[in-house]
């Protein structure tokens, strides 16, 4: 960031095209682009929490989506998927891909290697889908996570497909996108080793000093005025090193003392239940971990209604996971396949997001103004769906409060993307609501259930349950998730394998030295104490040494020099 001329080469204005710088990100600073975003509602000098639309921005995240050549299900199908259904249904500003595009292994799943035609096929998937090229260029970013550098000896190197085949095609951005006069600041980071080990010895990632210094320098440069600033990263910060970073601010890290959330991937849903709410609180931010495309077929919506950020957790209306390629012989094909391209969308029940009042256990107190929640005139949320939404109903502490309406006109799927070019769709329903009613220290939940037509005579019902508390001093709350994930998201694993290999060395010492040595030290002693009064003999010593063969009498002199034979 000490070089204002680079950012000027690598500015980002539509419509120019996104650079595509081959060097490593921590050998340069960050490279920038810029989003603008026309306010949906002109007059917001004064805005609320009320029932008027045009105030919420939306991005969603996807991760781990390991394209393979040889799964037989999920991955590839499950991010068509998404592709063809999920995403046009929310049209949001932005796709954020945190990182394992491919899985870079072999048929077995034992070793990894780069695979070129999974990386040809990821490719063929972006511009089928006008990835590249939608709002300009300013649409859908990726990073690295461990398998996409796997093998991969440095960024240079020829096995390193992502620099050829992915929509950044850096390790690293600044992505300042503007809404509503606010503006919102992503930056990601490629906590990929810089020489890429092989399958299975990358597992954690690192930034060196470096890359803290180039990252802190991006956030302090191009953030200062940013609203809310999101890092991404493929690890999660238990599995991550970093450089140590001497600067500081007030005594805070300028790394993550202007982050609201850490955005991540890499540990999928982990097994036996303990990652299915791989979520921390930190001291100043959220990080939230995101399950797997590859076989949960998850995303996550997430929506900054006035600046307060609320999110919600989606799976693909798939019967049965993970969902079975069609072409199992050749599981790539299918990209190109009519068997995918014709056919129907599934039916789904509407997606909720409840924007207002946040989810309380996930509010985020350096970046947030609780005020906005506490003197808000309505219950807003934004509720996606296929087809028109027939009814809502709200209910709070199990009791029906009334109906949200929206103010909005239901727009068709095929038409939202085109409609919502440079914005997002933002399917509003609100219903107005008094917060002195609950500002009585408790927690109370909020249900909502919308219904919508399948388009064959059926209901598609879907419900949503948040726990909120209008008492600042107790916000945020506990997470509650110790045994679903909050114990492995506390964890530093580098401290913790440190301190484990120190543990071990010491058992090592004690187990292949010491003990040997004490059992060997009683072991001689007992010959000492037989053999001493022989011994003693010194002439007994010779001629039993000249009366035995040489075998025999080179044992023999070793047990006498060991018991103090004199010779």
């Amino acid at each position: 960031m000490n070089d204002p001329s680079y950012f000027e080469k690598v500015k980002f204005d539509f419509p120019s095209s996104i650079p595509n710088p081959i060097n490593s990100l921590f050998n340069d600073p960050l490279p920038r682009k810029n989003s603008i975003q026309a306010s949906n509602n002109n007059d917001l000098s004064e805005s609320k929490m009320d029932d008027r639309p045009g105030q919420i921005f939306t991005f969603v995240q996807i991760s781990d989506l390991h394209i393979s050549k040889f799964a037989k299900s999920g991955g590839v199908m499950h991010l068509l998927l998404f592709l063809k259904q999920a995403l046009p249904i929310i049209s949001p500003r932005h796709l954020f891909i945190t990182g394992d595009l491919t899985d870079a292994k072999d048929v077995a799943g034992l070793s990894s290697a780069q695979q070129l035609e999974e990386w040809e096929s990821y490719n063929s998937i972006l511009n089928d889908f006008n990835l590249r090229e939608r709002n300009n260029g300013s649409f859908a970013f990726d990073q690295r996570g461990n398998h996409d550098c796997f093998n991969v000896e440095s960024w240079d190197s020829y096995q390193n497909f992502y620099s050829k085949f992915s929509l950044s095609k850096t390790t690293g951005y600044v992505l300042k996108s503007q809404f509503n006069n606010k503006n919102y600041c992503f930056v990601a980071t490629d906590g990929c080793p810089k020489r890429g080990f092989g399958r299975p010895m990358n597992f954690f990632g690192y930034l060196n000093s470096n890359d803290v210094k180039n990252t802190a320098d991006a956030i302090d440069t191009h953030c200062r005025s940013s609203e809310h600033v999101f890092m991404l990263n493929h690890y999660p910060t238990a599995v991550m090193r970093y450089g140590n970073l001497k600067r500081n601010v007030d005594g805070h890290d300028l790394t993550l003392n202007k982050v609201s959330a850490f955005l991540c991937g890499h540990l999928h849903l982990l097994a036996g239940g303990i990652g299915d709410d791989l979520k921390a609180q930190r001291k100043d931010f959220l990080e939230l971990e995101l399950g797997d495309m590859k076989l949960n077929a998850l995303y996550r919506i997430f929506a900054i209604d006035n600046g307060i950020v609320s999110f919600v957790d989606v799976t693909l209306p798939i019967q049965k996971l993970p969902l079975a390629n069609p072409e199992p012989s050749d599981p790539l094909s299918v990209i190109h396949s009519d068997i995918f391209k014709n056919g129907g969308i599934i039916s789904q029940p509407p997606i909720i997001l409840v924007t207002n009042p946040k989810e309380t256990k996930y509010f985020i107190k350096s970046r947030e103004d609780f005020d906005l929640i506490v003197k808000s005139k309505s219950i807003r949320m934004l509720i996606y769906s296929f087809e028109k939404i027939e009814s809502v109903s709200a209910y709070i502490d199990s009791m029906l409060i009334g109906h949200p309406q929206t103010k909005l006109e239901f727009v068709k799927v095929s038409q939202r993307s085109a409609k919502f070019a440079n914005s997002n769709y933002e399917p509003l329903y609100t219903i107005d609501w008094d917060p002195s009613l609950y500002m009585d220290s408790k927690t109370h939940n909020l249900t909502i259930v919308a219904v919508s037509s399948s388009g064959e005579n059926q209901k598609l019902t879907s419900y949503k349950t948040i726990m909120f508390n209008l008492d600042v001093k107790k916000a945020p709350l506990p997470l509650n998730n110790f045994n679903s994930g909050g114990f492995v998201m506390g964890i530093d694993f580098y401290k913790t394998f440190k301190n484990m290999s120190f543990i071990l060395y010491i058992l090592g010492v004690f187990v292949f030295l010491l003990v040997p040595k004490l059992i060997s030290e009683q072991f001689l002693y007992k010959i000492r104490s037989e053999m001493q009064p022989i011994a003693e003999n010194t002439d007994f010593c010779w001629k039993h040494l000249l009366e035995t063969n040489w075998k025999t009498t080179k044992i023999t002199i070793l047990a006498f020099w060991i018991v103090g034979c004199d010779f």
